[in-house]
């Protein structure tokens, strides 16, 4: 990324987010992630605004932060979102069996917004945040070749990340790079001033990425005639069974409307003539609460057969990266070591 490219972004993200001198941000992201350093370094800086920053995530010090501070916008994923919420349930439950008050003011009536990106927010999500805070719900998307691309919009559809951001523009193509019309699947492609121009040293890759103008982000989404963007998945995530195609989101956002799961992820596992089989990785809100043909049951009643899970797996916790993201690879990883 070149300093014009970080300006340009800048730019878009302070006209759209409209954020002024009196807006307080709480870094629970590390720097070196691409909205969690334009959204709560970057911007700030340039608006005049304050920017908290945590050595790392803990959802006690962020809870306490958020207190003393007074932040009004928390850029963060859904991962830290539910320790934060599991954190501040436990510090109230234990102040009510010890009839005792609260260590940490756990209202966070500063909070003015929340700023999601990493993953979807699911429904069961969504509604603890809501009834917990009662603030503006954005979800971001971006790429650390062009972060973020949207714009924040509370009346946003449900499921859309919002439309593009001053300056940026984004179409969904085919596999032949032909423009999708509105509604369709396929790739997401973005131009404009904040796009990177190459990747450093990496001529192949960059030929692969950018063609024309364009940048192919390797994610799949489609438009709706109001030119709100929806994220389907990654292209290199897409489960190829039977001669289907299955979304991996779509199967977690299925298993997430549980009420008992806390956390999943879905990837595709060998499967012989079938190519691959549907398999999730998931964390029970309370051990054995419910068992893998309960899940499997309530995933056939809202999916077509073929993109429920075959094989269901209860972990006590999911590997996760410093962004907070579930990281698939090692799940891969371990299948692959398996067979």
């Amino acid at each position: 990324m070149t300093h014009a490219n970080l300006a340009a972004s800048v730019l878009s993200c302070w006209e759209a987010f409209r954020i002024d001198h009196d807006h307080r941000f709480a870094a629970a992201l590390p720097l070196f992630h691409g909205i969690g350093q334009m959204l709560t370094m970057n911007v700030p800086l340039a608006a005049g605004a304050c920017s908290v920053l945590l050595p790392r995530f803990d959802a006690m010090q962020m809870i306490e932060t958020i207190a003393r501070e007074q932040v009004t916008h928390l850029v963060t994923v859904p991962a830290m979102l539910r320790h934060l919420l599991a954190e501040i349930n436990a510090i109230e439950q234990a102040s009510t069996n010890s009839s005792a008050s609260a260590p940490v003011d756990t209202s966070l009536k500063s909070l003015q917004a929340l700023i999601v990106t990493g993953t979807p927010v699911d429904d069961n999500l969504r509604h603890a945040l809501m009834q917990r805070f009662g603030v503006d719900i954005f979800e971001g998307y971006g790429l650390a070749e062009c972060s973020p691309l949207v714009r924040p919009d509370i009346t946003n559809k449900h499921g859309s990340v919002g439309k593009q951001l001053p300056g940026l523009e984004f179409t969904i193509v085919d596999e032949k790079g032909g423009e999708l019309p509105p509604g369709e699947i396929g790739e997401i492609v973005v131009r404009g001033a904040a796009i990177m121009p190459a990747y450093h040293n990496r001529n192949e890759d960059t030929q692969r990425a950018l063609k024309e103008g364009w940048l192919y982000t390797g994610d799949i989404g489609r438009v709706d005639e109001s030119g709100y963007l929806y994220l389907i998945d990654r292209k290199t995530d897409v489960i190829k069974k039977a001669g289907f195609n299955v979304f991996p989101l779509e199967v977690e956002r299925c298993l997430l409307a549980h009420p008992e799961v806390s956390e999943c992820a879905v990837i595709g596992v060998p499967a012989g003539n079938l190519g691959q089989e549907v398999k999730a990785y998931v964390v029970l809100k309370r051990p054995q609460a419910v068992s893998a043909e309960e899940l499997i049951r309530f995933c056939k009643a809202q999916l077509p057969a073929y993109k429920c899970p075959r094989y269901i797996e209860f972990w006590a916790e999911l590997p996760h990266g410093p962004t907070g993201k579930i990281l698939k690879r090692l799940l891969r990883e371990r299948v692959a070591a398996q067979n």
